[in-house]
């Protein structure tokens, strides 16, 4: 990151916002309503809607033309099938911060309600771990992940991610096996492939943009004030996740963290029999 990016972690930020929004053909009246209902302050520009069969696609070009082509100080990223309060753009940018997401649920409720937030970890290991905890109103939690479906994001996060990106998109789905490389360099023998995951699944648009957000040197934070309703047969939410008893939360806590130990110890078994290979 350059000097004047991390001079700016210290500023509170503030300015005009792109809103982009990301949906299908297929449209949900009430999610609309409740984006265009969305208080915005003159110099914002938008709802600005785009469909696409893959959301990713979309995003990208949202991120693209907010990038390349306007002056807005903020990308507010929706999505189309969920249910917005009028005041969540005002409350994530009230905050100051280069980049913070609202709350909201995964599109499934059996056999349990899932946040769309990651746990943040300093140590950036595979897979991420979920956010389990009901959180706290009146506080912000670091994230080591979050959707696109609430998320602001200030320029200075897409100027000191693209060079880590080498030329990558922004916003697409990945396997991450190998950290982002300059292709020439690397036919000329100046640049050597770096093993990042080892492991050619895809990983969402959504994780792949925050852990370059937090290779940057950037936090990316999450105020469960702005809690999003994500339309399945009636708005999905916070009150659906809360209002499981405190034994069946442990328990899933409990079975989630052992399985992505399990998937972490894998991923370590991967790449140390990657670099065997290579010795």
């Amino acid at each position: 990151m350059n000097n004047e990016a991390l001079e700016r972690l210290n500023e509170r930020l503030d300015g005009t916002v792109y809103v982009g929004v990301v949906g299908s053909e297929i449209e949900l009246g009430a999610a609309r309503d409740s984006i265009t209902a969305i208080s915005l302050r003159p110099g914002d520009e938008g709802p600005v809607h785009r469909r696409a069969t893959k959301g990713f696609e979309a995003r990208q070009a949202h991120v693209e033309h907010f990038y390349r082509n306007t002056a807005h100080a903020f990308i507010l990223l929706l999505d189309g099938d969920m249910e917005f309060k009028p005041d969540c753009l005002e409350v994530l940018r009230s905050h100051g911060l280069p980049a913070v997401s609202g709350l909201a649920y995964r599109r499934t409720y059996r056999p349990t309600v899932v946040p769309a937030w990651f746990e943040d970890d300093p140590e950036f290991r595979w897979p991420m771990q979920p956010f389990v905890e009901v959180p706290e109103p009146g506080r912000l939690y670091r994230l080591g992940a979050t959707g696109f479906f609430c998320m602001l994001l200030h320029r200075s996060v897409f100027e000191a991610v693209e060079p880590i990106l080498k030329g990558e998109p922004f916003v697409c789905e990945d396997d991450m096996d190998v950290w982002p490389y300059d292709l020439g360099a690397v036919l000329r023998g100046d640049e050597q492939l770096r093993v990042l995951r080892g492991t050619k699944d895809n990983v969402g648009a959504d994780l792949r943009l925050s852990f370059f957000i937090r290779q940057a040197g950037f936090t990316i934070w999450g105020d469960p004030a702005v809690h999003c309703g994500h339309f399945v047969n009636y708005p999905l939410g916070l009150n659906d996740y809360s209002g499981f008893s405190r034994d069946y939360r442990q328990q899933f806590s409990q079975a989630t963290r052992a399985r992505v130990a399990d998937l972490r110890a894998e991923q370590q078994a991967q790449i140390d029999a990657l670099k065997g290979a290579t010795a």
